[in-house]
């Protein structure tokens, strides 16, 4: 039997299908379960606490970094900045410049 979202059969031949366990997701007809963690600049948003999907990594916005697996986005530090998308850490800005806002830096009035 092909097994449904959320479930998985590793035994060939069993008709019964396993549920996944916390933490991992399971594609329709699959017979392993894969370990439900977003890569590095992305993180996991859909609201069940449980991903199902790759397809429901999202991309981390401005501002804000995204280690990656269960972990939620995370607002850069003051001092810190992250000026694109999608970014695994922030950036502290050069020297001579101050964190105007999350996203930008300035150069420094003399």
């Amino acid at each position: 039997a092909m097994c449904g979202v959320g479930t998985h059969q590793p035994y060939a031949g069993s008709a019964s299908c396993i549920p996944c366990d916390p933490g991992f997701f399971c594609p329709e007809g699959s017979s392993a379960q894969l370990p439900a963690s977003c890569p590095a600049g992305f993180y996991n948003g859909n609201a069940s606490t449980t991903l199902e999907s790759l397809d429901d990594c999202v991309g981390c916005a401005l501002g804000s970094f995204c280690t990656g697996g269960a972990a939620q986005p995370t607002a850069c530090a003051p001092g810190s900045i992250a000026p694109s998308a999608n970014m695994s850490a922030c950036e502290l800005c050069p020297k001579g410049h101050y964190a105007a806002s999350r996203t930008a830096c300035e150069v420094c009035e003399a």
